[in-house]
């Protein structure tokens, strides 16, 4: 079996192209690359987080209905409606416990809060995406506009709040913020009974707006990079990242400065905590 369909290889990015009969060949399929997919291989992963569409989007059959998809599109659907129920429950529990007014006399009440809203958002935003993904693919909603505003991230607010870029913005800010928690504790184990709550509270609401700002500063570039695929094989329409060379760098950079800086915060606010207790229990 050729590698190049006897010279009419339409496979993308080096990828192989293989025929059923070299004589009468009546179906040609693609073996990509690695990073690459696609019935082409038109689409890359190089450089980029893993989104609904690499992982999940071929499984999905356009003109099917739900009940008659494949097993692994009823068992995603499944279990996207389990964590949803899940984490909207555990999100309205937590708001509940951390509006209190004990709660926020501390900044770290008010991160806690926080949080708690954002976990709430974020799984909301996940499973609206999710069904989007699914009737997008299911050419349920073929309207192209729509798709439009949804992959560029732009006007109307309605749309916008369920994109890529919320999604990272929301789950970035929620380490972030996670971090300041850490980062307090440690203030407190240091300082004892010296720990200022005023003070705790002031910083965490100066802290809180400057986290979110940086966060959607980091993934501000997103937008710009996203466009609208015509799949011409299959009825289906791909909202994709393309992004140039120094935004796969900048790109790059961003994810292992929040990789690293929040874990080198957790490990040293840790560290502080137990060494602090040590210390404290070895005066007893």
């Amino acid at each position: 079996m050729p590698y190049d369909c006897q010279g009419y290889n339409y496979c993308q990015n080096n990828g192989k192209c293989f025929q059923d009969n070299s004589t009468c060949p009546t179906t040609s399929i693609c073996m990509c690359e690695k990073c690459y997919y696609g019935n082409k291989c038109q689409f890359s992963t190089k450089g980029f987080s893993l989104s609904l569409d690499v992982i999940f989007g071929y499984h999905i059959k356009p003109f099917v209905a739900l009940f008659k998809q494949l097993k692994v599109v009823k068992l995603y659907t499944a279990l996207t409606i389990i964590m949803f129920i899940l984490g909207f429950i555990n999100g309205s529990l937590s708001i509940l416990i951390f509006q209190t007014k004990s709660s926020v006399v501390v900044g770290c009440g008010i991160y806690l809060l926080t949080t708690s809203i954002i976990s709430l958002l974020t799984i909301s935003i996940f499973t609206i995406k999710y069904w989007q993904l699914i009737l997008f693919q299911m050419n349920v909603i073929t309207n192209r506009s729509f798709l439009y505003v949804n992959c560029r991230d732009s006007a109307p607010l309605v749309n916008c709040l369920f994109t890529n870029v919320l999604l990272k913005t929301l789950l970035s800010s929620d380490d972030w913020l996670n971090a300041c928690v850490a980062i307090e504790r440690a203030f407190t184990a240091i300082q004892g009974s010296n720990f200022s709550k005023l003070k705790s509270k002031y910083i965490a609401k100066c802290v809180l707006p400057i986290i979110f700002l940086l966060t959607i500063i980091s993934y501000i570039h997103d937008p710009k990079s996203r466009e609208l695929f015509d799949d011409e094989d299959e009825p289906r329409i791909w909202c994709i990242v393309n992004y140039s060379r120094k935004l796969k760098i900048f790109y790059t950079f961003i994810n292992v400065f929040h990789f690293l800086t929040l874990f080198i915060i957790n490990f040293l606010s840790a560290l502080i905590i137990i060494i602090q207790v040590f210390k404290t229990r070895s005066k007893l």
